[in-house]
């Protein structure tokens, strides 16, 4: 969510006027006090991104003392909470390239198998954990969050700034310096892995005749009928579709595969469930600041004021 989305006004993450005054300052008391308000929070962001418990708190420190250097240049309308949430996602993304990210494996083993006719090959993962049973599970935080670390770098930051930090495709686009084109590929294969890596150990049976057959028939009515999309385009309509950017026809031809195609309406439901399941484990911010911490950012941000004087 951008700082951008949220109403003017005084709310409970609007500073009163005379407490941003006081941090335009650089008043001591008043940068404690956003520190213990927001500061686990902000932890918890930095520490998604570069999995590191001390890099993250170097990440939150490098983000306050750039808050406190361009305060003057924050939005009265805007809430104070995004405005720093922005500023530590830039921090924690510019150290992720500081320690250049992991090489792009390739997740074509993680992602929906298609025949030669477009239709999607059957997961015979049915036994596999179902999101909400995941979600009942003690383990459940470590087993999502382990699943998340193991996409590449790139798929993963797109995933984590679009569904859990909730910014808009335009602003991970800027942040990842990419075409907003390439993170919805980037976000929906992200996605798509994500389910798969959940519901592991995959395994895939080979296709009964009777149902080669049934594709092929759909495989081939998909080519000639006007209403008809294969499972391999029905893929590609996921993200946008998601989104709530497909076209009038588009979202027709989609929802006409999706009461059509068991195998379909099974992998979306799964898709969006696996979606709820990280945003509901993963945005539970159960960090907590250390206790010399924020005396040691007021510190810091005392540093900065002295170096402008």
């Amino acid at each position: 969510m951008s700082a951008t989305d949220h109403d003017s006004g005084d709310g409970p993450d609007q500073p009163a006027a005379s407490q941003l005054e006081r941090l335009r300052r650089g008043d001591a008391d008043a940068w404690e006090e956003v520190i213990r308000v927001h500061g686990a929070r902000l932890l918890a962001v930095a520490r998604r991104i570069v999995r590191d418990d001390q890099l993250a708190q170097d990440c939150l420190q490098n983000a306050l003392v750039q808050a406190f250097l361009k305060i003057g240049t924050f939005e009265e309308r805007a809430a104070l909470t995004s405005w720093l949430h922005r500023i530590v996602v830039n921090s924690a993304l510019m150290a992720l390239r500081s320690r250049k990210l992991r090489g792009e494996e390739s997740l074509d083993d993680l992602l929906p198998a298609f025949d030669e006719y477009g239709q999607r090959r059957s997961e015979s993962g049915l036994d596999a954990p179902t999101p909400e049973e995941l979600l009942e599970r003690a383990d459940a935080r470590e087993v999502v969050e382990r699943a998340i670390d193991a996409l590449p770098d790139g798929h993963r930051m797109v995933l984590l700034l679009r569904d859990f930090e909730e910014l808009s495709i335009q602003e991970v686009a800027e942040l990842m310096q990419l075409t907003p084109n390439a993170v919805k590929i980037r976000l929906h294969r992200a996605r798509a892995a994500l389910k798969t890596l959940l519901e592991r150990p995959p395994r895939r049976a080979g296709t009964p005749a009777r149902a080669r057959l049934g594709a092929r028939i759909a495989g081939l009515a998909g080519r000639y009928l006007p209403l008809m999309i294969t499972c391999r385009e029905f893929d590609g309509f996921i993200m946008d579709y998601l989104e709530g950017s497909l076209t009038g026809r588009e979202r027709l031809l989609f929802e006409i595969h999706v009461r059509t195609c068991g195998e379909c309406r099974k992998y979306l439901k799964r898709y969006q469930q696996t979606l709820s399941l990280g945003r509901t484990i993963c945005r539970k911010d159960d960090e907590s600041l250390p206790p010399e911490a924020p005396p040691r950012l007021v510190a810091a941000i005392a540093r900065a004021r002295s170096g402008q004087g």
